[in-house]
């Protein structure tokens, strides 16, 4: 693994804003890893279920089966999968979840107050950079995750199911 993640989002007044994300320690990763699974396990089989596999089976007998660009999603369903990890979200301390996914990470070169920076180094508040820009923040918390479990889910979320459910959205 790369020892650093780069990447840039835009935030609600059409900023950009550079990000730099260092991995997490093994021992924390882990439990970050096993928390966001039990929070994702509540909608998977819905998530699932919602996929109309009609284009997988066409690309399969032809012999190609590397992208799921054609794969159709039943959005209800969908939406019923994102309702239960919501639910779940809501059961858990989800400021404090992404405080901890977010304390290897900068933004503009400046870690988030209360992160695992040095002591005395300038930081940006947490509350202040993200009112009213959660689309950044979502972005923030995709690359970190991708970035730190990426290679414990085999791959699925650089092109596979999981790109594809993260770029629909539930009405």
């Amino acid at each position: 693994m790369s020892r650093q993640h780069e990447w840039t989002a835009k935030d609600s007044d059409g900023n950009h804003q550079d990000y730099v994300a260092l991995p997490h320690p093994a021992g924390e990763g882990l439990k970050l890893l096993a928390e966001l699974m039990a929070i994702g396990s509540r909608g998977l089989k819905g998530a699932l279920g919602s996929m109309k596999f009609d284009a997988l089976s066409k690309a399969a007998g032809d012999g190609d089966v590397s992208d799921l660009d054609g794969l159709d999603i039943d959005e209800a369903m969908l939406g019923a999968a994102v309702g239960e990890v919501m639910q779940a979200l809501g059961e858990r301390d989800v400021l404090e979840l992404c405080r901890r996914l977010l304390a290897y990470t900068t933004r503009g070169g400046l870690g988030m107050r209360g992160g695992r920076m040095p002591s005395g180094a300038e930081s940006y508040s947490f509350d202040v950079a993200y009112s009213a820009n959660y689309g950044e923040l979502r972005t923030a918390l995709t690359e970190v995750a991708r970035y730190n479990f990426g290679s414990f889910f085999g791959g699925l979320g650089g092109r596979g199911v999981l790109r594809k459910l993260a770029e629909v959205a539930p009405k």
